[in-house]
């Protein structure tokens, strides 16, 4: 299931929230209790050096005193003192007799110890269990040496780490739920800009493209956005309005044979007197008419394959030249109509490509030509190859298309076509008119 962007935003802040401060909180719960731990060490040092001088200095009888002395400041249940036989017996002890009734190292410690290394570790003593910190070193004595044991409690540093650990585990929910309040509170003001631009894209229909979305003042990823949807926008209502002007140009193009065939066969049906010759003149217009139609529709079906993006093109070996020829040939009775001469030159030239295509293009190319270029003038159709490229050239002696309105297209009947309406009946029904559509 899809949640909306403000809901996965919120969680992404707070999964990461929640990482960094568990990972902040992990480190200063262990640097607490290195701190703290390092701390009960540092006071373990010292007493245990106070009680080694001090022993050292006087005879055996007086290792309690000098225990004593160097414990007093701390509370009795707190610490605790011990001088270690090699083998583990417990020659003297200070401190509380539930600890210190039996040894606080093991062997393997007092042996270490007795090498002369300090040993600083944390054991649990007593009946209770009770967490200790100790340190061992050795004590030299004349008549042998011994190990001095000073063992510290760790309730405090215990008590401290509890109360940090209830520290973080009722503040770091209560931050959570407050970013978590907070992230959703931002991310919906930061989004509400798309909210009303996805409302205003949403008011925007097909007879409504003129329409465009407000663009945000701020200079930030939301006013690109605005500015690409409306680009976006300004892009579908020139493809839609293109559409809809080949529509009107291909059914008006359409509707001008329509109506020379249809105007041409109401005359030769009223007509009682058509004879054979007039019904083939009838029947010859309307077959031009119906091939120029059939080269209309040739010409959709192929804009539409290249809108869809699937024109095939057939490649082979094409030659320009004939090809060229072949569509003269097909078009000299459509020159002969309007009085317009056409011819094709040009050297031979043979290409790889769809000469179906080639076709219907170089046609489209010469009927305009043809349409325009007006009578008594010339339309040359001229085959070339340079700097190995190849191609054809359609000239014409005529003015030119004039230049109309955009909505205005001129229908104009070629002068044969004008000359079998009236030799039908004597009617002129095929006129030079202005279309809008």
């Amino acid at each position: 299931m899809s949640l909306p962007i403000k809901v996965r935003l919120t969680v992404w802040y707070l999964t990461l929230l929640s990482v960094i401060l568990t990972a902040f909180g992990s480190f200063l719960f262990l640097r607490l209790k290195n701190d703290l731990i390092d701390a009960v060490d540092q006071s373990l040092e010292s007493r245990a050096s106070q009680i080694s001088l001090g022993y050292q200095a006087s005879d055996q009888s007086n290792f309690q005193d000098v225990s004593d002395a160097s414990l007093r400041s701390l509370a009795p249940a707190e610490t605790a003192a011990q001088r270690l036989s090699p083998t583990g017996i417990v020659l003297d002890a200070t401190g509380d007799p539930a600890v210190t009734d039996q040894p606080m190292i093991g062997v393997r410690t007092i042996a270490a110890a007795l090498e002369g290394r300090r040993i600083v570790a944390s054991v649990t003593l007593g009946s209770d269990g009770e967490g200790f910190r100790v340190l061992a070193l050795r004590l030299p004595r004349l008549g042998g040496s011994s190990v001095l044991v000073v063992a510290s409690s760790l309730e405090d540093v215990g008590s401290s780490v509890h109360r940090l650990l209830v520290l973080f585990a009722t503040g770091i929910p209560v931050a959570l739920l407050l970013a978590g309040l907070g992230g959703w509170l931002i991310a919906r003001k930061a989004l509400r800009p798309v909210a009303r631009m996805t409302a205003e894209a949403q008011e925007i229909r097909a007879d409504r493209l003129g329409d465009r979305i407000a663009i945000p003042s701020t200079a930030d990823e939301l006013q690109r956005l605005a500015r690409t949807l409306n680009d976006m926008l300004g892009r579908l209502q020139e493809g839609v309005e293109s559409q809809r002007r080949f529509v009107a140009d291909a059914s008006h193009d359409l509707r001008t044979p329509l109506t020379v065939m249809g105007s041409e066969i109401d005359v030769g049906l009223e007509s009682s007197r058509l004879g054979e010759k007039g019904a083939r003149a009838l029947l010859e217009s309307n077959r031009e008419e119906v091939e120029r139609m059939s080269r209309m529709v040739d010409n959709l079906l192929m804009l539409a394959s290249i809108d869809d993006g699937q024109l095939e093109l057939l490649r082979s070996p094409t030659e320009l030249q004939a090809l060229a020829h072949e569509v003269v040939e097909e078009l000299r009775g459509l020159a002969s109509t309007t009085g317009v001469r056409i011819s094709a030159s040009g050297a031979s030239v043979s290409v790889i490509a769809d000469p179906e295509r080639l076709k219907q293009v170089l046609t489209n190319l010469v009927e305009n030509a043809v349409k325009y270029a007006g009578t008594g003038a010339q339309v040359r159709v001229s085959t070339w190859q340079r700097d190995g490229e190849a191609g054809f050239t359609v000239s014409d002696t005529g003015p030119g298309i004039p230049v109309l309105p955009r909505r205005c297209r001129e229908v104009v009947c070629s002068p044969r076509q004008r000359a079998r309406a009236r030799d039908l009946q004597g009617h002129r029904r095929c006129t030079r008119r202005a279309h809008l559509g």
